[in-house]
């Protein structure tokens, strides 16, 4: 309901629950609106008067004023209308407007205008231009007031005024927090009315305590703001003849707020409240805006004097991060080929060689000629200087191409300078914070003192710091890192609602950089240390960073290039304060860390915050049909002006030429941000390319239909999860991971989501032979269990034995006790005993492969028994080129003592490069984890990880226990069995823990405690990594024997700790087994999860059962247990005295069984597994047959190929759900398909086009 109203002289504000006279909507503010009208001579005010009951007289003319006054669709909130109209006679140079004032008024209120006015902007002022020289006074003085250059402001004083055009703010609002009266105010209005655009001011009067704001339509300033400077406006107040009407809207919350955090909150919520939603346009494919990026910077490099670099600027000296080096390279890196990675390693090289100081910072700029150039500096100052900001980008930047190296497995390329370079910035920062408590906004290479202090220009450091503190596994530089982000929280987000001086070009003026740069901080830390606190700042850091973003179209002169262009600008950022124009992107970053708090929070205004900055990017760039900098395609310039700074011709225009860190920032939006980004069991669906998609289920599969509207090809990334797996946090490179889906101009693609994996899968076969301990071999290879009766093949023990099978055929290699190495005929390797090694309950023993050598594996033993003087862990070569073949440990490469005090616990891991792995032990009697990386080179040096509770060393035994790590390779379990002799110095009930793991750094942290159980021996996670089983028994006077599940989906780790369910063991109803203890678990390549064997009987005859969980992915309830016995009753190697009570398995590295389901479902549910389909859906009309099925080598697709639509993909899937083989098809008709190579089962052939996906069972005939 809207009520209209004439207007008195003050109209008291009303209630959004009562829009009426009677209820003040601000009483609490001591807030009036008075709507008034002006008359001009130019831009001077000659007179103004307001409005008595809705009327106004003059001698030449009479003017109304209506209101229209309704809720506002939030509950804070009222919409007013102000309805001007001339009734009679005539005016020149006249102007109506609207104030709100406010008693009580005070200058600690913080006061802002988006991306144009912060905290009032009440600071020191400096110079009367762009870029002003400092003062000699503002240099190594610690007690530097915030000087920012010659912006509108306000004063201390109370008494002062400022005024912009609407044009001049990301959102046309102003906001104020009031500390005395703890509430907040937000005011909407529009760009503009039918007289162009609007105007604000703000005028303070400390004698009546009284603050005012002023909408006035249209602008009329005496003086327009430029960069840091001020000229005549050029306004000019319309004439009016009766009838002229103009209305201006608003929109207005009033609210209680604790702090500056609140305002910010709830700005970013209503920002595009008034305005509407913007509706962005699809004009290019990221993977398109790539390839342009690329190749721009591919033709970019240069050869001059000094070296050779990518050219980052127009000029051709080189300048780190901000705009250049090291944020230029990554992109070029990360395109993965081999022209461009020598040159990203000559530049690092370049950059370390010359560019570093002594105290370990970095000079901000070399010119061509290798002269280093000094930032900030003044005659009177003969020291050099560089930006700290600067300084924080390279450490950023170093680690991220690290990462990215090892992601793309070139870890041996990282040269050592570069990690010792990085290192030594990491060191100087923490020194600098250690000394001053601050990292200021210049820095002195050479000495490392700060040169110009107290500002949040290093907000990026801290995010660079806490990468480094996990690429170097250096805890000092997390703790600086989150000493200085509270610092620069509190002390200029929450007490001065602003960030700035990240720009090489201002003073320390409030900018869209730093703001960014910190929220990539707080996104940075809430990553590695999980801790919540660090997501609720960036909340507040975000919309801090929303006030930097235009958050509508704007309106464009009719004739500029961006009205031309139809150009949709909502997502513009704006530089700072004194750079009055928005950009194409962010200055210089992908904005990943927005990304990643959609995905951590859910809250879709975050998604919606970095699409809009993306796709104004791509409206500011040049490509066919879309010219814009004209400067090849994808070039673009920083300049997207929808005022009138530069003066007014420069309104929409769009500049001809190229800042090249524009074209950079957009080829990092196109890495870092998904395409598309779904969270599959919630259904959160986003879409961040320019494409257009939509999922839905077709006869039970998930699919996603992609459209691409636009006349170029794309290739999108999409990235799939489940909100289990979002509960990961993301670091840098997640991106190299997702997969991409070509979609060509003006076509759609049918894809079906299960083709997608979230997570990469492998091959078990390495796994599919068990020599298990007392004599058992198991085997997987025909696709399910089998066993053979018992023989000697040397494994009598009753602890861990390892075995490895050539991963293309899974046929066993060797195997080993610890002690000795057997090939795969059964016989001792010639050099193949004497190895050291424990033979307890706990991992002694355990096979990696040699990473680049298919030939050579690493064995791992650990001894840990008292006594013992040969303790520790130690590594042997098999060489299996050796003895004809049949392998043996390398001659000098037997019994090498990695680490003296070992706790016989240990297992590895794939590196997330997908060549190395990370071995990962534990020391007796400490509570540190010890990570050796193995590379081609060998086993590298260990880091060590202090972390959980110590261990005291034993007095009379052994440390035995297990550790594990997920096939996902994202979390660690670990636990040392208590039940004799350790004692726990801390958490004496909690012997069980579990930790984050990082595969692509080694890094273990995060522990949670789960259990208060203490005699568990074997851990395991289900394949795909939501649950985690123990094998124990209950610590209860019965002392059962059994499993325990703990849900690690579940949620918060409360929840996970509750989440403990407990099946015991023997699993009724099996009577005749009389259960003797077995606590040893292992996944199968079945996807089984089996426990050790136990001692019992058949029919009154000793035999060993073996249990097993048929669904170990499932709540412990739904899991299916089941027993087979392993003997026959005529084995006569059954000993009448019964068998040993444990049975052990081989330890393998769980990396292998990532994503198993049983192989031994039905069919149809097998079906469903590998495709999504039910067996009723089997029968698929008119879509796939094949003949012979059953078959034993060649398939044929029956029908007529012409019904298909070409191109066509066929893939062949295992019951699994394991892709086989694939292979195109881009014409009839469809080839015969071999089948010889598989083993006897079930199988699941699919034909992908772009209308879908067709399925049909297969099964393939032999031995089953």
């Amino acid at each position: 309901m809207k009520i209209m109203f004439m207007v008195a002289l003050w109209l008291p504000l009303f209630a959004g629950a009562q829009p009426a006279p009677p209820n003040n909507f601000l009483e609490t503010l001591n807030g009036s609106a008075q709507p008034s009208i002006g008359w001009y001579s130019g831009t001077t005010l000659k007179s103004e008067k307001s409005f008595a009951n809705g009327l106004l007289k003059t001698n030449n003319s009479e003017w109304a004023c209506t209101v229209t006054s309704a809720k506002a669709p939030e509950a804070d909130g009222l919409d007013m209308d102000f309805s001007f109209k001339l009734k009679s006679g005539s005016d020149n140079q006249t102007a109506p407007s609207v104030s709100f004032k406010f008693g009580q008024w005070s200058t600690d209120n913080y006061v802002l205008i988006p991306a144009s006015v912060y905290n009032g902007n009440r600071y020191r002022i400096l110079g009367n231009s762009y870029n002003p020289r400092y003062t000699r006074d503002m240099f190594y003085n610690p007690d530097v007031p915030l000087t920012i250059s010659n912006n509108p402001h306000l004063t201390a004083d109370g008494n002062s005024s400022l005024e912009v055009q609407t044009t001049n703010a990301s959102t046309p609002a102003v906001c104020f927090f009031s500390p005395g009266l703890k509430r907040g105010f937000i005011l909407l209005t529009d760009q503009d009315t039918w007289l162009g655009n609007s105007g604000i001011s703000i005028s303070e009067s400390a004698a009546a305590k009284e603050g005012v704001i002023k909408i006035t339509a249209p602008a009329m300033r005496k003086q327009a703001a430029g960069f840091g400077r001020y000229f005549p406006s050029g306004d000019v107040a319309p004439s009016w003849t009766a009838g002229g009407e103009v209305t201006i809207r608003f929109r207005l919350f009033s609210f209680e707020a604790a702090g500056i955090p609140d305002l910010l909150k709830r700005f970013f919520q209503v920002r595009k409240s008034l305005s509407g939603e913007n509706n962005p346009r699809n004009l290019l494919p990221m993977s398109q805006l790539r390839k342009y990026g690329t190749d721009l910077c591919r033709g970019r490099w240069i050869v001059v004097q000094a070296g050779q670099y990518y050219q980052a600027e127009n000029s051709r000296d080189l300048q780190l991060g901000w705009l250049g080096g090291l944020v230029n390279t990554y992109p070029m890196l990360a395109i993965n080929d081999a022209t461009e990675r020598s040159r990203v390693q000559t530049e690092m090289d370049f950059i370390v060689d010359k560019m570093q100081g002594t105290s370990g910072y970095f000079y901000g700029q070399i010119d061509q000629y290798g002269r280093l150039i000094s930032e900030k500096g003044i005659p009177e100052i003969p020291q050099m200087h560089a930006m700290v900001r600067k300084n924080g980008d390279n450490l950023l930047w170093f680690i991220k191409h690290f990462i990215l190296f090892k992601k793309q497995g070139y870890e041996s390329l990282i040269a050592e300078k570069w990690e010792a370079a990085a290192h030594k910035l990491a060191e100087a920062f923490v020194k600098t914070w250690r000394k001053d408590g601050q990292f200021g906004q210049y820095i002195d290479p050479d000495t490392g003192l700060i040169a110009v202090y107290n500002s949040a220009a290093g907000a990026i450091v801290p995010a660079a710091l806490a990468l480094a503190s996990r690429y170097f596994n250096e805890d000092s530089f997390l703790q600086t890192a989150i000493e200085a982000a509270r610092y620069y929280y509190e002390q200029f987000v929450v007490k001065q609602g602003l960030t700035g001086g990240g720009c090489g070009d201002i003073s320390q003026d409030s900018d869209s950089e730093s703001a960014h740069g910190f929220l990539e901080s707080l996104m940075t830390l809430y990553a590695l240390t999980g801790d919540k606190s660090w997501l609720d700042k960036a909340e507040v850091q975000a919309a801090l960073c929303s006030t930097w973003v235009s958050s509508y179209d704007h309106a464009f002169p009719p004739e500029s290039d961006a009205a031309k262009l139809q150009c949709k600008m909502a997502g513009a950022v704006w530089a700072s304060i004194q750079n009055k124009h928005a950009a194409p992107g962010i200055c210089t970053s992908s904005g990943d860390y927005i990304f990643k708090l959609y995905r951590a929070t859910g809250n879709r205004l975050y998604a919606d915050l970095i699409r809009d900055i993306q796709r104004a990017h791509t409206e500011a760039t040049h490509f066919p049909g879309h010219p814009t900098a004209e400067e090849g395609n994808g070039s673009a310039m920083e300049r997207i002006q929808p005022s009138d700074a530069e003066g007014r011709g420069k309104i929409g225009e769009l500049p001809k030429g190229i800042n090249f860190w524009t074209v950079n920032d957009g080829t990092l939006m196109t890495l870092e941000l998904p395409g598309i980004y779904w969270q599959t069991d919630k259904n959160e669906f986003y879409v961040f390319d320019q494409v257009e998609a939509e999922r839905f289920k077709e006869n039970g599969i998930n699919k996603i239909k992609i459209t691409n509207p636009t006349p170029f090809d794309a290739a999108v990334s999409i990235f799939m999860e489940t909100s289990a797996q979002a509960k990961k946090t993301l670091l840098a490179g997640e991106f190299y991971e997702w997969p991409t889906v070509t979609v060509k101009a003006g076509k759609s693609v049918i894809y079906p989501a299960e083709c997608i994996p979230p997570l990469p899968c492998f091959s078990p076969k390495e796994a599919n032979v068990w020599i298990a301990g007392d004599n058992y071999r198991f085997d997987f290879n025909n696709g399910k269990f089998q066993t053979s009766d018992r023989k000697d093949y040397g494994t009598n023990v009753i602890s861990t034995s390892v075995s490895i099978c050539d991963k293309e055929s899974g046929d066993l290699r060797f195997y080993s006790d610890g002690k000795n190495v057997w090939n795969k005929n059964f016989n001792i390797m010639p050099n193949g005993d004497g190895l050291i090694s424990g033979d307890g309950f706990g991992q002694h023993a355990l096979i990696v492969p040699m990473p680049g050598n298919k030939e050579k594996y690493f064995l791992f033993t650990v001894k840990c028994q008292a006594n013992a003087h040969d303790n520790g862990l130690y590594c042997h070569v098999v060489d299996m080129s050796l003895d004809g073949g049949m392998g043996d440990v390398a001659p000098g490469a037997k019994n090498t003592l990695l680490l003296a005090d070992a706790a016989e616990a240990l297992t590895a891991t794939l590196h997330a490069n997908g060549n190395d792995f990370w071995l990962v032990a534990h020391e007796n009697g400490t509570n540190r984890f010890v990570v050796f990386p193995i590379a081609y080179q060998g086993v590298g040096t260990p880091a060590f990880f202090a972390i959980g509770a110590t261990y005291e060393r034993f007095p009379k035994g052994a440390a035995k226990g297990s550790i594990i790590i997920s096939p996902d390779r994202a979390k660690l379990a670990f636990n040392l069995n208590t039940h004799q002799d350790i004692v726990r110095k801390e958490d004496e009930n909690s012997p069980l823990e579990i930790y984050d793991f990082g595969p692509k750094t080694g890094v273990i942290s995060n522990r949670l405690a789960l259990a208060q159980l203490s005699n568990i021996q074997t851990l395991i996670f289900s394949p795909d990594n939501t649950k985690l089983y123990a094998g124990c028994y209950d610590n209860t006077p019965s002392q059962d024997y059994g499993l325990l599940q703990f849900d690690l989906s579940a949620g918060t780790p409360e929840k996970i700790v509750n989440s403990r369910s407990y099946l015991k063991w023997p699993y009724k109803p099996i009577a005749d087994i009389e259960p003797m203890p077995s606590f040893k678990l292992q996944l199968g390549p079945d996807g089984r999860l089996y426990s050790g064997a136990m001692g019992g009987k058949q029919n009154g005859i000793n035999q060993r059962v073996l249990f097993y969980l048929e669904q170990p992915n499932l709540p412990l309830k739904d899991a299916k247990p089941g027993f087979r016995y392993l003997d026959s009753p005529n084995n006569k190697n059954i000993s009448p005295d019964g068998y040993k009570p444990e049975q052990s398995f081989p330890n393998f590295m769980q990396y292998y069984f990532c994503g198993l389901e049983s192989a031994e479902l039905k069919p149809a549910t097998a079906v469903a597994v590998a495709a999504g389909i039910k067996e009723e859906d089997m029968k698929l009309k008119e879509t796939v047959t094949v003949f012979p099925n059953p078959a034993e080598e060649l398939l044929s697709i029956g029908g007529s190929s012409e019904k298909y639509l070409f191109p066509a993909c066929i893939k062949i899937y295992s019951a699994e759900g394991k892709l086989l083989q694939e292979q195109e098809v881009q014409s009839p008709p469809f080839p015969k398909i071999d089948i010889r190579a598989f083993k006897a089962g079930v199988y699941i052939l699919n034909i992908q086009n772009q209308n879908g996906v067709s399925s049909v069972k297969v099964i393939k005939r032999g031995d089953q």
